[in-house]
């Protein structure tokens, strides 16, 4: 038990599960997202499984970190959390992600073989990101754009559907699978992307678009919880599933250079309300009252 392995603890933070039993401390624990819940087909058996002990054990936490507003919203007109007792964290950019100079751009774009103007989307290739979606709002305007369609990222479940919609739209030669690229090379990577695109179902934050907010680059994502609360109206907002609309936001970026400009320095100026100081403060923060509820009891 933890009790025994941290000699009692007057706070047990448990930020991943499993969580080890214990029975004396305040206990503080961090609620990604509820997408397990939300969106069951976007996620395997046994996330939705661990999302739901989760939840279980945070009927019991002294109070309970999320990410966004959004998430908290969710859990307490949902689930019946009492909002006094989540903490919402804001993430924030490592300070790693700002525009690069060019001779690093052009080092990534060679090593990556990026020799085009290139539509960037980071993230795991799995049902949740909808990818499709992108791919085939792509296929609307690839023959009026030089672009490619660089997709950077591992492969994760179900990802077959992606890769047959790349095949089935004729754009093997035009949709770039990166893979895995090492933490190093992304900030140039995105600083050279004409566009940065995000057209996620669901998310706990969305950290990638204000990392690429943070490089300078005009962000286009969609307006599914919690995305439109960390991009404000510093990004082009568009509804996840409607191809159209994302054909619609493609095409209008793609044609106007100074629209790109006002948007990438509005995301820029944006990324610099977020720090890690400022969730360092909160999450302490929390930690101190979970303690005082537990001392005065």
């Amino acid at each position: 038990m933890a009790d025994l392995l941290f000699g009692f603890p007057q706070i047990f933070f448990s930020p991943f599960y499993p969580f080890i039993p214990h029975r004396k401390g305040a206990l503080v624990l961090t609620v990604f997202d509820l997408t397990p819940i939300t969106l069951p087909n976007c996620h395997l058996p046994t996330t939705q499984h661990d999302s739901r002990l989760t939840l279980l054990w945070a009927k019991r936490a002294k109070r309970v970190l999320t990410f966004s507003e959004a998430v908290k919203g969710q859990l307490v007109n949902w689930l019946g959390f009492p909002p006094e007792r989540i903490v919402v964290t804001p993430l924030a950019p490592n300070e790693r992600f700002k525009p690069q100079p060019p001779e690093e751009v052009e080092r990534v774009r060679r090593k990556y073989r990026l020799f085009a103007p290139y539509i960037l989307f980071v993230g795991t290739v799995e049902p949740r990101k909808n990818l499709v979606t992108l791919i085939r709002a792509f296929a609307a305007i690839a023959k009026d754009f030089p672009h490619l369609l660089v997709l950077s990222g591992a492969r994760g479940w179900m990802s077959e559907p992606v890769f047959a919609e790349i095949e089935r739209q004729g754009l093997k030669d035009r949709v770039v699978h990166l893979g895995y690229v090492p933490a190093k090379d992304l900030p140039a990577l995105m600083s050279g992307a004409e566009v940065f695109v995000y057209p996620s179902l669901g998310e706990g934050f969305g950290l990638p678009p204000l990392e690429a907010m943070a490089c300078g680059v005009p962000v286009i994502c969609s307006n599914a919880p919690a995305l439109p609360e960390v991009v404000g109206d510093n990004a082009v907002l568009v509804p996840p599933a409607d191809v159209a609309a994302w054909e619609e936001a493609l095409r209008h970026l793609l044609s106007n250079p100074d629209l790109r400009a006002v948007l990438g320095q509005k995301g820029l100026q944006r990324s610099r309300q977020f720090s890690w100081l400022e969730t360092a403060r909160l999450t302490l923060w929390a930690f101190e009252q979970a303690y005082q509820d537990v001392k005065g009891t």
